[in-house]
């Protein structure tokens, strides 16, 4: 009797529930033209049940297994989610307590999903507070270095025993370099911590460059002749235009500082990589190659022949200054002097 198939008419949708359906198989068909009239329960004979089906094997199927897939579920979550989220907390955390050298790690920088973008976002904002903190520190500590020179000549100047008219004289031009170092040292740091968007407009370069030389000439005492413009005629460039006029201006008078007796100065450029590359030669003793970097750090003085009066500041606020406007700023060794490269956005292609 084991083998043969057992037939139930079973109203309603519930299922047999005697002791021998609950361990033989059997499949319900309903009713197809009345489904909740009842159905049709099959119940299968024995040997239909799979071979070695016993309650050891339904544990380990029903039971171990998932619970195994569960562990390992958990674990990869665990691994994927909750270990790096907790990188990034104690990331922040280590932020949040000024520890700007904290970073997330490599297991969440090479990420390529939306943790590795938040690692990797959180590294450059303290890479950012890094160079801010260092700059401003420098900053403090050479404008403090700085300022003891012109405070000691008046100290001097005070005790000695000159005349008032010359003593008028000392105070006024040492208050005057103070206040220019001061309004250099702070328009520096504006530019790296503030980094302003300033306005953007096109800009004829000769015009521009002509307005420049005139107050180079004034302030120089040089003749035109001394003042090449080897640019095209149709160089405009998309920028802003007192930061461009600034930064051009401390070029030339670095040029200017560093010429010699009837020295050249020379502005050249071609349109490039959607851009005009411009580049400034003088005729003056140059730079070695391993400070060409250099002389862009805030109060860097060489102590070649190109050292000479000012704080070491103007290209500092030159290069933060076009870097502001989408352009960049760099130099190489001419070869009569130095060569300061300057890339900015063709007008045509804004």
């Amino acid at each position: 009797m084991a083998d043969i198939a057992h037939l139930t008419f079973q109203r309603g949708l519930d299922w047999p529930v005697s002791s021998r359906s609950v361990t033989l198989p059997y499949i319900g068909i309903p009713f197809p033209d009345a489904p909740a009239a009842g159905r049709l329960v099959v119940q299968l004979p024995q040997r239909f049940l799979p071979g070695g089906f016993t309650f050891l094997r339904q544990s380990i199927s029903h039971a171990l297994v998932p619970a195994i897939l569960a562990l390992l579920l958990c674990g990869l979550i665990y691994r994927r989610l909750v270990r790096p989220l907790g990188r990034l907390r104690e990331h922040a955390n280590a932020l949040e307590a000024d520890d700007l050298g904290s970073v997330a790690g490599p297991e969440l920088i090479t990420r390529r999903d939306e943790l590795g973008e938040l690692g990797r976002a959180l590294d450059h904002m303290a890479e950012r507070l890094r160079g801010h903190v260092g700059l401003q520190r420098q900053l403090l500590r050479d404008l403090s270095h700085e300022l003891r020179t012109p405070l000691s000549r008046l100290r001097v100047a005070g005790e000695s025993s000159i005349s008032e008219t010359a003593l008028r004289q000392r105070v006024e031009r040492e208050v005057e370099v103070m206040q220019r170092l001061v309004a250099d040292t702070l328009e520096l740091a504006w530019l790296d911590t503030e980094r302003p968007r300033p306005p953007l407009e096109d800009i004829d370069l000769r015009s521009l460059w002509d307005l420049l030389v005139d107050d180079a000439r004034f302030e120089a005492g040089w003749s035109a002749e001394r003042f090449l413009y080897r640019v095209p005629a149709d160089c405009r460039v998309h920028g802003h235009l007192n930061g461009l006029a600034q930064a051009l201006e401390n070029l030339l008078r670095n040029a200017i500082r560093h010429s010699p007796a009837q020295g050249r100065i020379r502005l050249s450029g071609r349109r490039e990589s959607g851009g005009w590359h411009l580049w400034l030669e003088d005729d003056g003793p140059g730079v070695a190659e391993s400070d060409l970097e250099r002389i862009f750090l805030p109060f860097t003085r060489l102590s070649d022949a190109r050292t000479g009066e000012g704080f070491g500041l103007g290209l500092s606020i030159a290069r933060s200054s076009l870097r502001l406007q989408g352009g960049e700023l760099w130099a190489d060794c001419a070869e009569a002097g130095l060569r300061v490269h300057l890339h900015l956005p063709d007008a045509a292609a804004a």
